[in-house]
Parts: structure tokens; sequence; C-alpha cells
């Protein structure tokens, strides 16, 4: 603002400017060399990357190169049931707890971490738990709410049907992210089981996993022309998925009428872009192509 006087018209002149140099940095693909803040080349202090290098064909292995958990982080002294759950059958141990805990979480450690970012685009993408202590929970009148994700799962489409073969289909969701669980074997060889003289289960040494803990939107309706979603109210029941299925933040918008929230997600129809060709068919030259966001 330049002037006290008239700060109204400094501020029409900032917002029109930035809107030229947005459109000029999408013409001219100069989006990352018009950005006015400087570039964060480095991690945040107090952030983890999970990395494993792959040793066999049975082996487990969950890399999480595109996941980077941001702190604040505590440590679990006391672990939830549908985490040890979601492990039971990340193993496929079934009803087996007391191999897991006896065998495999024997030395394992459980810490909880605020965030986690997707560091694998340039949107970097910051997913915040809601049950954590991060300072981006404090003020979220200036800030939009983080906590709501979309992820993918895994579904038997048979569940209801016991005696039918498993069929599983992957299935979009959105729900509220709760807490983000990082989970330390702490074992310095290789855990083994067997079962009839067969080798069912090999976990590398130095083994970690991250569960991110996420309560499920009651979708209503959706709007196919725009790819929106209506959801009325978040299950009571919370699912504990591997950190891989988290894809990005979806915003919310209220709907006045049915008094439903509806999901706006940027990876969706909106976010995409329409190319239009300025010159006809019978004038020269190549086509100049330009690129309208709608």
């Amino acid at each position: 603002i330049r002037s006290r006087r008239f700060p109204y018209a400094a501020l029409d002149r900032w917002v029109l400017e930035s809107a030229q140099l947005a459109q000029v940095g999408v013409l001219y693909n100069l989006t990352s060399e018009l950005k006015l803040r400087p570039r964060r080349d480095h991690d945040p202090q107090g952030s983890l990357l999970i990395l494993f290098v792959l040793c066999t064909a049975l082996t487990i292995l969950c890399t999480y190169p595109a996941a980077l958990l941001i702190g604040p982080s505590t440590e679990v002294r006391r672990v939830p049931a549908r985490v040890l759950g979601a492990l039971a059958t990340r193993f496929n141990l079934g009803n087996q707890k007391k191999v897991l805990t006896d065998l495999i979480l024997k030395d394992a450690i459980y810490f909880e971490w605020s965030k986690i970012r997707r560091i694998d685009s340039e949107a970097g993408d910051t997913m915040t738990a809601c049950g954590s202590t991060s300072k981006a929970l404090a003020n979220q009148q200036n800030l939009r709410d983080r906590t709501f994700v979309r992820f993918e799962m895994y579904v038997d489409i048979h569940a209801r049907r016991q005696n039918r073969a498993s069929v599983f289909e992957l299935r979009t969701f959105y729900g509220q992210l709760q807490h983000t669980y990082l989970v330390n074997l702490q074992n310095t060889v290789p855990i083994q089981l067997f079962w009839r003289q067969a080798l069912k289960l090999d976990i590398p040494a130095d083994y970690s996993i991250i569960l991110v803990e996420i309560k499920t939107c009651q979708l209503t309706g959706s709007d196919e022309r725009l790819d929106l979603h209506f959801y009325s109210h978040l299950r009571e029941t919370a699912d504990v998925v591997d950190a891989t299925a988290l894809q990005c933040v979806v915003g919310r918008v209220p709907d006045k009428l049915s008094r439903d929230q509806g999901i706006v997600d940027r990876s969706g129809n909106l976010a995409r872009a329409l190319y239009l060709d300025n010159l006809g068919e019978n004038e020269q030259g190549p086509s100049e192509i330009r690129n309208f966001l709608i």
C-alpha cells in the first residue's frame, strides 16, 4: 500500500498486476520464472524421508519416495487397536495378532507426525492431521483446511458374500485425515516367517511403515459435469491405510440448499486445461495454441 489516503486503489492495482502476471505465465509457460517468492529447494527442519532398497522378490517393500513427514512429532506409548489391525492385514496374518506383537513388533517404536507432504510434484500438497498438535490448526480462519484429502483404496466387491472369491477394485474416497503414524520395527536383521517349510513372509532389516488414519466422507450425490461430490457427514469409524493411498488436499464449499458440503478436487475436471486453435485451417504457418484455464 503506497498511499494511506487511497489504500483501496493500491490494492486494486496489486490484484490487477498479479492477474496479469499469472496470465503471462500461463500463456508463455513462465509460471516458475515469474514467482516472486524464493524457491524452497530444501526440506523443512525436522522432516523425515523414508527410503528402502529392494532385496528379494519375496521381500515386503514399501518405499515412500513421494512422502515427506513434517513435524512436530511425538512418540506414541499406547498403539491404537485399529493400527495393529491394519498391520496384521498388511502382513497377511489374519487373526494371528500374537505373532504380530511377539515376533514382528516386539522392538517396534511408534511416532505420530503432524503433517505429510507429497513431494513428487511441484504442487507440494501438505496434508495436516486434525488430531495433531501442529500450529497450522491454530488459525483456521486465515488458512485453508488441509485436513480433508482424497485417497484411493482397493475394495472387495464381494465383501458381503462370504462364499465368493475376493475381487478387489480400486476406488476413490474423500475424508478427513485424523492421524499419521510412523512404525519403525527396529529389526537389525530380516524377519522371516515360514509356513509348512515355505517362506511366507520376509521383512527387510530396518523396516518402517507410514500409516494414516482417515474418516471417510459419506457421499450423498455428485455432479458429473463439474466433477463435484457432496457429502453430509463423516463416518464414525476410521480407516487405517498406507500413506501411499494419499493423493492430494481437497477443498470444501457449503451448499446452502441441501446443507451438504461440496468437495472441490483440484485434480478433477475443473483443473483441466482447454486448448483452442486461434488460427484457421487455411492460414499458413503453425497453429498457435493457447492455454485457457476453465
